[in-house]
């Protein structure tokens, strides 16, 4: 769950805890004094009897029940301190943090793409899908990519995480792609699916975040 989906629920939680704590006071209120009873005797009354009376409501719901009003108090406050401090981690979240990817493909991406370019090689590789189509060979078992220098390909995107992917190979030539990112980032797709640790056959397509790849085993 991103941080505005994490916002919107506490948000509605928020809402839904204070409406409970009110019609809560309201029904004490109901049982404890007769008088109120008399006021709120249809369902118009009892909403316009809440809505200008939730402070009286609430003192009232404390008197006759403050166990309750208390345990409502802070089941409200949980949600409401969630979201202030998601808000607040939002605000203070560095400029070169990763940004969510929103699954748009951007072709002008492929201009901030950079690595050992090639032509034709005998090695396994990557090429751009689109534009270019420039080639980054894969000279050894493991070649990351990612956002910062020291990758094997880099890509300057904030939807690309600092190291966002890595190609290996295992013990009889078989390739993989592994998302790094974890269950929270951007994370990595073969073909349109989305995956963690994926076996990799010539011509598959990878996204990583705005970034679109394909693999070949060589001799292309």
């Amino acid at each position: 769950m991103g941080t505005s989906e994490r916002t919107v629920w506490t948000s509605k939680t928020a809402v839904i805890m204070g409406a409970a704590a009110i019609f809560s006071a309201a029904y004490l209120v109901a049982w404890d004094a007769a008088s109120t009873a008399s006021i709120v005797s249809t369902t118009h009354d009892v909403t316009v009897f809440i809505a200008s009376n939730v402070s009286t409501l609430v003192e009232r719901g404390y008197n006759v029940a403050p166990a309750l009003m208390l345990g409502l108090a802070a089941a409200l406050s949980i949600p409401l301190l969630a979201t202030a401090a998601s808000i607040t981690r939002h605000s203070q979240r560095s400029r070169d943090a990763t940004r969510r990817y929103r699954g748009r493909h951007d072709a002008a991406i492929n201009d901030k793409i950079s690595g050992e370019a090639i032509g034709v090689s005998s090695h396994a590789f990557v090429e751009i899908v689109g534009g270019s189509h420039a080639r980054f060979a894969i000279l050894r078992d493991m070649f990351r990519i990612g956002r910062e220098d020291d990758n094997d390909m880099r890509i300057l995107s904030a939807a690309v995480h600092r190291y966002h992917a890595a190609i290996y190979r295992e013990d009889l030539g078989d390739w993989f792609v592994a998302g790094l990112s974890g269950i929270e980032g951007n994370g990595i797709a073969v073909n349109g699916k989305r995956c963690t640790d994926c076996h990799l056959h010539d011509g598959d397509v990878i996204d990583l975040g705005p970034g679109r790849l394909r693999f070949r085993t060589g001799h292309v």
